[in-house]
């Protein structure tokens, strides 16, 4: 039987206090406003279609000769892994960011000096970070950051280029890297936005801070001025139901939705996941049924979860009926889908 799991974790001034001892102090979140967030992309450059110079901060003094883009026959860019960088960037979609676009090619080893002087002089600051970290080269891009003319162009001095070197640095492991880049930021009185709470906490995350340090973390953000978003409260989430604290994580989509910000597949899909692995699969049921009755299309994810679910528990009769309802819903069932 789907459970309404809302209805159990309701908010109250009372109710939040299970956000305390053991895990949490008591946080203080009734005192930041309410504010809708936009997405975060669109806190990243959005490279255009039309030319190479379409990124807000871009480095004239970089005066090294374009390498020459030709086609082949497959209609590719040639000039190695340069060409392969600027004709991914250029070929993005609205509201798709370079380091999205960048999942699953492995530039690493294949982007040398030249490649790096180039893409960084067609791309820009903003887009060719990422790109470094992606490629798996840390070392060299933080060598570009701290070569950044901050003194001398104020337009540098912009929370996007230290977002941008965060998620470089997130992209290939180097946390502690990243870590110092924020430090750096607050020291240079950078005011930080929805998407550094959302890149550090991450970070954190993926460096094995606890839950706990992630929301003093997030709290601290808060007093700084920074907003409730979707993206921040979803990695915030993410932390919670890594520890299994899916009560918790329950409380802070509440509270997120009492301030105008509603829930994404996303956020359902990491807390029902968390259910799932609990083998609370009538919780899991409930929060699907939930997230259809507020019109959150569910996604291959969703329903993966749900199918995974029900593998465990031995019941390929209503798995079946699952990947039914998926293809139903126009989903391509992947790899994942056939393998619970």
């Amino acid at each position: 039987m789907a459970l309404n799991l809302h209805s159990q974790f309701s908010i109250s001034s009372s109710s939040f206090s299970s956000l305390s001892s053991p895990h949490f102090q008591t946080p203080q979140l009734f005192t930041i406003p309410n504010r809708s967030q936009k997405n975060l992309r669109k806190a990243f450059p959005i490279a255009s279609t039309s030319t190479p110079h379409s990124s807000p901060i871009f480095l004239p003094f970089l005066q090294t000769p374009a390498r020459k883009e030709t086609k082949n026959p497959n209609g590719r860019m040639s000039g190695g892994s340069c060409g392969g960088n600027i004709g991914i960037a250029r070929a993005l979609q609205e509201n798709v960011t370079i380091g999205e676009a960048l999942e699953g090619h492995d530039f690493r080893g294949r982007l040398g000096e030249e490649e790096c002087v180039e893409v960084l002089r067609v791309l820009g600051v903003l887009d060719f970070l990422p790109v470094l970290g992606r490629a798996g080269k840390g070392k060299e891009l933080l060598v570009v950051f701290k070569n950044l003319p901050f003194e001398q162009n104020k337009l540098f001095r912009d929370v996007r280029v230290y977002n941008s070197a965060i998620t470089g640095l997130l992209f290939c492991g180097r946390y502690d890297d990243a870590w110092k880049v924020y430090e750096l930021m607050e020291t240079s009185n950078i005011q930080p936005d929805h998407v550094t709470s959302s890149i550090m906490i991450t970070i954190m995350r993926m460096r094995g801070d606890s839950a706990k340090e992630a929301w003093e973390f997030f709290e601290k953000m808060n007093k700084k001025g920074v907003k409730w978003s979707l993206e921040a409260v979803g990695a915030l989430i993410k932390s919670f139901c890594e520890e299994g604290l899916k009560k918790e994580a329950l409380i802070i989509q509440s509270e997120l939705e009492k301030r105008g910000i509603s829930s994404n597949a996303v956020i359902y899909n990491t807390i029902m996941d968390a259910y799932s692995k609990s083998n609370q699969v009538e919780e899991a049921e409930g929060l699907f049924a939930e997230m259809k009755a507020k019109g959150i299309a569910p996604t291959a994810a969703t329903y993966n979860t749900l199918m995974d679910a029900y593998s465990r528990r031995m019941q390929p009769e209503i798995v079946e009926k699952i990947l039914e309802e998926m293809e139903g819903a126009g989903l391509e069932p992947n790899v994942r889908s056939y393998t619970c």
